[in-house]
């Protein structure tokens, strides 16, 4: 652990208030008490280096020894033998060395005896101010410490949950998928090399674990492969319309992020339905915020059969991750018609 007073700025400020203290005490001496100058001098001097010295030293006393102590009853005994013992010592050690250096001032060393014990009781109360401020700046850093320990938990915490969510793609695309491919491999070898290589491209992109913020133009472009494996299932039965202002290409969206409203409109409405199913996609930019539409036509009988699939949630899940808020992607249905409406929040630059 750095020592407050060793590391940093509050090296600085330990030495100045202590310089303050002994100035006072000097002047103190020598004006109120009449002690000459230069024993008022040395005074000061003697007696505030040594608390100086000792108060650096309270650190450790504080940091790695009273803080092991489980009891009060143990916590104050200890307190009382390392004040006693440093103060009485400090206090006579200082009195020793002014008396040797002054042995012919009988009127200074008759008002040494006489401040003794002010000079202790001085001392009882440097030692609590220092400690209450060690306490002070102990439980300030174990308080960050701990708030960054739990910061780093959570940031552990959240990336795997990102991850586990990135993960959740649906088998049953893969497996239909590969089917499709599967078949056109009699009928149209080409083709089906061709849609092989989209679903090589695609599932690289979906499977990188992480949750990067990335472009719309470029989520849109795996979107658009994603949409050409489906229509090798159902043709001319899905239809994809697109409407993006350009200045929304260049915003930055969460990774994989658009791909479950897509799959949830091909599961709900184009699998359900023997008519065609339009899915279209408006984008727009507005305060501060990406506004992304997806709507799509449906069978309303077939539908009200399903609830909102595991995606909607998935998605609801990284925004909050994201985001801090579930709130970001409302969905309507309206007679034949559902809409997912996607709020992205943009950082200011």
């Amino acid at each position: 652990m750095i020592h407050p007073i060793l590391e940093g700025r509050g090296r600085k400020y330990y030495f100045a208030t202590w310089a303050i203290i002994a100035t006072a005490q000097v002047v103190i001496l020598y004006q109120y008490y009449e002690v000459p100058l230069y024993p008022a001098l040395l005074d000061g001097l003697v007696f505030n280096v040594m608390f100086l010295i000792l108060g650096i030293g309270y650190w450790f006393v504080v940091r790695y020894t009273l803080p092991k102590t489980n009891d009060l009853t143990g916590l104050i005994s200890s307190h009382v033998m390392v004040a006693f013992i440093s103060i009485l010592g400090s206090v006579y050690f200082g009195d020793f060395i002014l008396r040797i250096t002054f042995p012919s001032e009988s009127s200074y060393l008759s008002f040494l005896d006489n401040s003794l014990l002010g000079r202790g009781f001085i001392g009882v109360l440097y030692y609590a101010v220092i400690m209450l401020v060690y306490y002070m700046i102990q439980y300030y850093q174990d308080l960050q410490a701990k708030l960054s320990t739990e910061l780093e938990l959570k940031s552990i915490i959240k990336e795997t949950e990102l991850k586990m969510l990135k993960s959740q793609i649906n088998p049953h695309f893969i497996f239909n998928s590969l089917n499709s491919i599967s078949a056109l491999t009699l009928s149209s070898p080409e083709k089906a090399r061709e849609m092989i290589i989209k679903m090589s491209n695609f599932l690289r992109y979906s499977l990188v674990q992480d949750d990067e913020q990335i472009t719309l133009n470029d989520e849109l472009d795996q979107i658009n492969i994603y949409l050409d494996i489906e229509k090798v299932r159902f043709g001319d039965q899905l239809i994809f319309e697109s409407s993006v202002e350009e200045k929304c290409r260049e915003k930055r969206i969460p990774r994989m992020i658009l791909q479950p409203l897509f799959e949830n409109a091909i599961k709900y409405g184009v699998c359900e339905s023997v008519e065609p199913v339009t899915i279209k996609l408006k984008c727009g930019n507005a305060d501060g915020e990406l506004n992304i539409i997806i709507t799509n036509n449906f069978d309303p009988e077939a539908v009200m059969k399903k609830g909102e699939g595991i995606g909607l949630a998935n998605i609801r899940q990284r925004l909050q991750l994201n985001y801090g808020s579930r709130d970001l992607l409302t969905t309507h249905v309206e007679n034949d018609r559902f809409t997912a409406n996607l709020r992205i929040p943009q950082s200011e630059k």
